[in-house]
C-alpha cells in the first residue's frame, strides 16, 4: 500500500515538475503548434473580462461546428490570468443545460481532475482546452432535459410513462 502511495506522489511530482521546465524544449513543439494563442495566432479580438468570455463560450456551444472558436476563448481566459475556477464554473453550466450524456460527464469530470493534478501550467491548460473542444464538438444537443424532468414529474404523481397526444376534437 505504501508502495503504491509513494508511486503516486513520485509520478505527481513528475507531472508537476514538467510544468516548470522550460516550455521552448523542442519536444514540446507539437503542443505549441496543438494549443491556440502559443502558435502566433492571436487572440486579441477576443472578450478581455472573464464574465464576457464565460457568455461567449455559453453562446459558443450554443451553435454547431465552433470547435476552435470554444478553445480560443478557453485560451484566452486562461491565458489573461483568469480563474481556472470561474471558466470550470462555465463549462460546468454548459454540459448541465445539455442533454449530454454519461460520457461529457465523465470527460469533463476527468479534465478537471487532471487539471487539478497538472495545475494551472502550459500542459493543465492544454487539458481544459481539450475538454472545451470536446464539449463544443457534442453540442448542442437537443436539449430534452425538460422533457424528461416533465416525465419523472408525471410519474411522481402516479400517472403513466407515456402519455398518448390529446386530438382537438
Amino acid at each position: 500500500m505504501r508502495q503504491r502511495q509513494a508511486l503516486r506522489l513520485f509520478r505527481r511530482d513528475r507531472r508537476r515538475e514538467a510544468c516548470w521546465t522550460d516550455q521552448r524544449d523542442p519536444t514540446n513543439r507539437r503542443l505549441d503548434r496543438w494549443a491556440p494563442g502559443e502558435s502566433g495566432d492571436g487572440l486579441n479580438d477576443l472578450p478581455i473580462v472573464a464574465e464576457e468570455i464565460s457568455a461567449a463560450l455559453l453562446d459558443t456551444f450554443d451553435r454547431q461546428r465552433q470547435i476552435d472558436a470554444a478553445a480560443r476563448l478557453v485560451a484566452r481566459h486562461l491565458t489573461l490570468g483568469h480563474s481556472p475556477d470561474a471558466l470550470i464554473t462555465t463549462l460546468t453550466q454548459a454540459l448541465l443545460r445539455e442533454d449530454a450524456g454519461f460520457h461529457a460527464y465523465q470527460m469533463l469530470e476527468a479534465g478537471v481532475r487532471q487539471f487539478q493534478e497538472w495545475g494551472n501550467c502550459d500542459q493543465g491548460r492544454h487539458i481544459l482546452i481539450a475538454v472545451a473542444r470536446y464539449l463544443a464538438a457534442h453540442f448542442p444537443t437537443q436539449r430534452a432535459l425538460l422533457q424528461t424532468a416533465d416525465i419523472a414529474n408525471r410519474l411522481m404523481r402516479g400517472g403513466e410513462l407515456h402519455r398518448e397526444a390529446e386530438v382537438a376534437g
